[in-house]
């Protein structure tokens, strides 16, 4: 995710270069931007706007020279931020819109923090925000129908949580920098189903899986197979306990 550039902004009242007063309604600022607004004390106060060489413009409420308050920001790569400014940053409740992105929610110091919903691409996301990052609790779905509602740190998904794919194949359990580790559950939508150990999202250790059949293995999974002892329980009534590899018996049994 993309880190927003701080907006801070410190103006200084002083006379242009070519000797032009800096007085409103139209004051020529020492960056080149241009305003219009209310002056108190020599610092940009109460109602006014900036428009910047670049095509960038503010509009919105100042105090003591910065950005403070309800606003309006256009950049001139397309970004539009409507909401509240702190110091001359994005502070509080917003709405920030970016060549193929959209989030409306909170900020903190300038970038996404806390509540929000950011839609992008091909995904859209909504829960908790830290530092631009999803951090927290939420839920993200993707457009070819895959989605994971749980915990987030650091932009992926890190705790408890479940995954489906566009599938319909559910895994749940605790991830690990979006990869399913440890003790977990896979449900399948053909109606199979495992219960066991898992290592970066594959069947690996202890577990039990079961097919649409009724078919049940139990024993030692490595790399998504049966892979060392174990045992297969028929849906006839057959039993079969010693070794296995990928599947298939294999060795003393």
């Amino acid at each position: 995710m993309r880190v927003l550039l701080p907006l801070a902004l410190t103006v200084l009242l002083a006379a242009c270069g070519d000797g032009e007063p800096l007085s409103p309604p139209d004051a020529r600022l020492p960056d080149g931007g241009r305003y219009r607004g209310q002056v108190v004390n020599g610092l940009l106060q109460g109602e006014g706007r900036i428009d910047y060489p670049n095509g960038s413009w503010y509009a919105g409420t100042f105090a003591n020279g910065q950005w403070h308050g309800q606003g309006e920001w256009h950049g001139s790569n397309g970004e539009v931020y409507r909401g509240q400014f702190a110091s001359g940053l994005f502070e509080g409740l917003g709405e920030l819109t970016t060549p193929g992105s959209h989030y409306s929610g909170t900020f903190k110091h300038g970038r996404r923090d806390g509540e929000g919903t950011l839609k992008q691409n091909d995904q859209v996301y909504r829960g908790q925000f830290k530092d631009d990052q999803y951090h927290g609790a939420g839920e993200l779905k993707l457009t070819d129908g895959s989605q994971y509602q749980g915990l987030f740190a650091k932009g992926q998904p890190n705790g408890a949580g479940v995954r489906s794919d566009a599938s319909g194949n559910q895994f749940s359990g605790y991830f690990v920098d979006g990869q399913l580790q440890g003790s977990g559950t896979y449900d399948s939508a053909d109606g199979e189903q495992y219960i066991g150990e898992f290592k970066d999202n594959r069947l690996q250790g202890r577990g039990r899986f079961e097919n649409a059949d009724g078919d049940v293995w139990i024993g030692e999974f490595s790399d998504g197979s049966l892979d060392g002892q174990g045992e297969l329980l028929g849906s006839d009534g057959s039993r079969y306990k010693g070794g296995f590899r990928n599947w298939r018996f294999s060795g003393e049994g």
